[in-house]
């Protein structure tokens, strides 16, 4: 299977990044936004394809909303600032979802 899971537009100007499809899948239901998730916090770097693709596709921001441990959970918050890093690495704007 896929590393990641993504619901919604795949054109959209912005793409809220997660843990879980679960959680995913239920963001998207309750707000109708675009979200990917990763398997767990390791799993971060998969993303790599889908935001050089994303980017192709017009995305501008992405927002790293990942568990609130990420305030207290080492590998979390490593995570997250991965995140950031594809981010930059494909000239999007990153932010953080509390």
């Amino acid at each position: 299977g896929s590393p990641f899971h993504f619901i919604g537009d795949p054109h959209a100007r912005v793409i809220y990044v997660t843990e879980g499809a679960l959680k995913a899948d239920i963001a998207h239901a309750l707000t109708g936004r675009t979200f990917a998730a990763t398997g767990g916090v390791g799993c971060v770097t998969q993303l790599d394809d889908l935001f050089a693709f994303l980017k192709c596709n017009g995305t501008e921001e992405i927002v790293e909303a990942q568990d609130m441990d990420k305030y207290s959970n080492q590998g979390v918050s490593v995570g997250a600032s991965k995140v950031y890093l594809l981010a930059k690495k494909y000239d999007m704007a990153c932010r953080r979802l509390t």
